[in-house]
């Protein structure tokens, strides 16, 4: 993958949309996560940011379903090295002050 390693982001762009389908493919099937969900409801803010680590791929979006508030979401999409990746975006929240949460977790990351 060329996507930054993790705790760097960088923005999602459309010309990623091969080397993202290329971790995708081997997860199951998530329609929230396929390439143009992501693109159109993830990027309202054009905020929409992408990192790898350990094999998976991590998002860092403007949470769409806070409305309230701007609240910083990550999420992770992979299936290997799970748990690992999920402790790191905790304590590197936790080192932001930034509430240690997922959202809209695949069931494939958790098991």
């Amino acid at each position: 993958m060329n996507f930054p390693l993790f705790p760097t982001f960088r923005k999602l762009v459309p010309e990623d949309r091969d080397e993202y389908l290329a971790v995708y493919k081997n997860v199951d099937p998530y329609s929230d996560f396929s390439f143009n969900n992501l693109i159109i409801w993830l990027d309202l803010e054009e905020d929409l940011e992408i990192s790898q680590y350990r094999g998976c791929i991590i998002l860092r979006f403007t949470n769409p379903f806070e409305h309230s508030r701007r609240e910083t979401a990550y999420t992770i999409m992979g299936y290997e090295n799970c748990l690992e990746v999920i402790e790191a975006i905790f304590a590197y929240q936790a080192q932001h002050s930034s509430p240690q949460k997922l959202i809209m977790v695949p069931e494939s990351v958790i098991s």
